[in-house]
């Protein structure tokens, strides 16, 4: 596992933020909408050795007028069909709950992980969210809690006990 190739794809072509999470100086500049859009060399869009000498990033690119209908496209499966070289592709979408993206993107997909926010993410979003991901036959892999913290949780739930 430690010598597997990584591509981080930044796929949310709304709102990107994964350039700046990573520190990669003009990150929109060239990426992922320009590669599907404007037909460029996908390894002049792709970042590599970022951090880790395994870990390379696809940034979005300049934010498209039509994200789903590019997410969807034949251009976008190419795209994705050529990086299958890497070891492990991660695909970074928007909220589920808020646009199709992700369920879009799941179709190319060998599994999903949903991602959930504790304080911030409700059970019925949650429960959207899956029903979205089951409609498209999505491979629900699990759920991953982000920014948990054990003071948030409900004081009448079973998980809760005062000696944390």
């Amino acid at each position: 596992m430690a010598k597997s190739t990584v591509l981080l794809i930044d796929a949310d072509l709304r709102k990107p933020t994964l350039h700046n999470y990573l520190s990669v100086k003009d990150g929109n500049v060239l990426g992922l909408t320009n590669c599907i859009g404007e037909k460029r060399v996908l390894t002049d869009c792709i970042r590599k050795q970022l951090f880790k000498k395994n870990l390379y990033f696809l940034p979005c690119g300049v934010v498209p007028p039509n994200p789903a209908e590019l997410l969807g496209s034949r251009r976008m499966k190419e795209t994705l069909d050529a990086v299958n070289h890497f070891d492990y592709v991660i695909i970074d979408t928007p909220p589920l709950t808020v646009v199709s993206d992700a369920a879009i993107l799941s179709q190319y997909a060998d599994g999903v992980l949903l991602v959930v926010r504790q304080k911030k993410s409700t059970f019925e979003q949650v429960q959207k969210a899956k029903a979205s991901l089951e409609k498209v036959n999505a491979k629900i892999l699990g759920v991953v809690l982000n920014d948990f913290n054990l003071k948030h949780l409900d004081k009448d739930s079973s998980y809760y006990y005062a000696d944390y």
